[in-house]
């Protein structure tokens, strides 16, 4: 197997796919678990050749910082983060800012707009009121 196909077929099961069929995984599927996941992500990780920033516009970590979420990134993100991964972990795993984290951990209702922090449309939780 060539590592772009490798590369591919792992990112599928890192988002919750199956790289055979392209099915979305359910949620009790083996794949699904979140020790498999750090396994894979660690996986894509260590076969992925780093680019150069002024290439990628982005640090390594941040890959997919701007890029829309899709269902099965926001399912993976509600289960790990229902395993106890922290923010910090989630970001990695995502290629994403901890404050993107939190900002969808809070769009999908899974934790309460921490202080101070504001999301377009909806005023910041130390605002005064008024």
């Amino acid at each position: 197997m060539e590592r772009e196909d490798l590369l591919r077929s792992l990112a599928a099961w890192r988002d919750g796919v199956d790289p055979g069929s392209g099915a979305l995984l359910t949620p009790d599927h083996p794949a699904q678990r979140t020790d498999f996941l750090r396994v894979v992500c660690a996986a894509i990780d260590a076969l992925e050749v780093p680019r150069p920033a002024s290439l990628s516009g982005a640090p390594p970590d941040r890959a997919n910082a701007g890029r829309p979420w899709s269902a099965a990134e926001d399912a993976l993100l509600a289960q790990a983060h229902a395993a106890g991964m922290g923010v910090t972990e989630l970001a990695r795993a995502h290629g994403r800012t901890q404050g993107a984290i939190t900002a969808r951990l809070v769009k999908l209702e899974l934790i309460a707009l921490p202080p101070g922090m504001r999301l377009r449309g909806l005023p910041a939780t130390n605002a005064p009121p008024g």
